[in-house]
């Protein structure tokens, strides 16, 4: 694909990505842990403004998740913190107490970040890039204050990068110096924002799961190379272990007291009281899957008329089981990294709806992976139809 038409996509998709994302900015009522988010963020943001940074590195309320995103939020709204957000409720958003500014601001950020992830998935599928681009899972839950827009888009860009590497990996089966430069370069950059994505989300870090369970299995069982990455692989677990706790600056008075907190909380809040009443089922991510925003219960995934002008998910998640097939026959990495996000989201014992985002950009290009499959059926029936006449 020439430069120039991977630019222009890239312009179109983000064009797309982000008026949609913009209409649920502007839309979508204040959803159950944005004013905590925004609270957050405004802490963050008034720290900024006194040049206060130790109470930056100390502030517990980050405790929760990493500092990352969280303290980017902060920045988005510096100059405009001195606001109260305990009317910050569900109404419609003329009506809220709270000053447009700053929650706009906030929301916006994250908009821009999800539209950044659709154009770098767009660049390598471009039909994947569009669907990703109005999805209403990706559209909400990158255009609210929440914190699944940064570590989307890091662990995107980890992925495709550690795909890259791979592609020359396989290309220097034969020679062993061939292209050796080029495969660190681009495994060092995936542990970058590997790293990153540790320091907005931990999560997110299922895209390096899926990364070791693939790269394993193409040494062991496909290319028989006997472990041949695991060198690689281990210089770049380190890069990425450091770049998390370089930006995660919160456990830098005591990593691995507050590393230990943060991870513990979240094994307790798994198995806590508030999470169980919800009672979803293990096969829950497929009942997200199954419908759009708007056609869920108001409580399980909030919205109002407006929000969402396009409402596919069904069909997406109908192109992505036909397309998985043929990524695994191909030993795609997105098959796998599909695969390996959707047994987490099954065996995780929180099932909020935003957390199918760990799982949608490998969803979205195995629904690329679909159509393009029913396209070249339908071809090759038609040749075989057609040259039987």
């Amino acid at each position: 694909m020439k430069i120039g038409y991977k630019w222009a996509i890239g312009v179109v998709i983000f064009g797309a990505a982000l008026s949609l994302r913009m209409i649920a900015v502007h839309n979508l009522p204040v959803d159950w842990d944005e004013k905590v988010y925004l609270g957050t963020a405004r802490s963050y943001a008034k720290f900024i403004e006194a040049y206060d940074w130790r109470s930056i590195i100390d502030y517990a309320e980050v405790n929760e998740h990493p500092a990352l995103g969280k303290f980017l939020l902060g920045m988005s709204i510096v100059g405009n913190s001195t606001f109260r957000i305990e009317n910050l409720n569900l109404l419609p958003l003329e009506e809220w107490y709270l000053p447009k500014i700053p929650l706009v601001k906030a929301r916006t950020l994250n908009a821009v970040f999800g539209a950044l992830t659709a154009v770098v998935v767009g660049i390598a599928s471009p039909l994947a890039g569009i669907f990703l681009a109005i999805h209403t899972f990706a559209v909400k839950y990158t255009s609210l204050i929440y914190l699944e827009a940064l570590p989307g888009l890091t662990s995107t860009i980890s992925a495709i990068t550690f795909v890259k590497y791979n592609s020359l990996l396989s290309e220097a089966n034969q020679s062993v110096h061939k292209h050796k430069k080029r495969q660190w370069i681009w495994l060092g950059i995936s542990g970058i924002f590997l790293g990153l994505t540790a320091a907005s989300k931990y999560m997110y870090c299922i895209v390096g799961m899926a990364i070791i369970v693939y790269s394993l299995i193409q040494d062991v069982f496909i290319d028989r190379w006997g472990l041949k990455r695991v060198k690689q692989l281990l210089v770049w677990g380190l890069i990425s272990i450091l770049v998390f706790f370089l930006f995660n600056f919160y456990l830098w008075p005591d990593p691995i007291g507050r590393l230990s907190e943060s991870i513990l909380f979240h094994v307790n809040y798994s198995q806590g009281e508030y999470v169980q009443s919800f009672k979803y089922p293990v096969w829950q991510p497929f009942i997200w899957l199954s419908k759009s925003i708007p056609m869920h219960p108001y409580r399980a995934a909030n919205s109002s008329p407006g929000s969402f002008l396009i409402t596919i998910d069904p069909v997406i998640s109908i192109l992505a089981l036909i397309g998985l097939i043929p990524l695994i026959k191909r030993n795609s990495f997105y098959g796998y990294w599909l695969i390996v996000a959707m047994i987490f989201l099954m065996v995780w014992p929180t099932k909020w709806a935003a957390y199918i985002l760990l799982a949608i950009v490998p969803l979205v290009v195995s629904a690329a992976a679909g159509v393009n499959f029913i396209v070249v059926e339908i071809s090759t029936h038609a040749k075989d139809f057609f040259g039987g006449k």
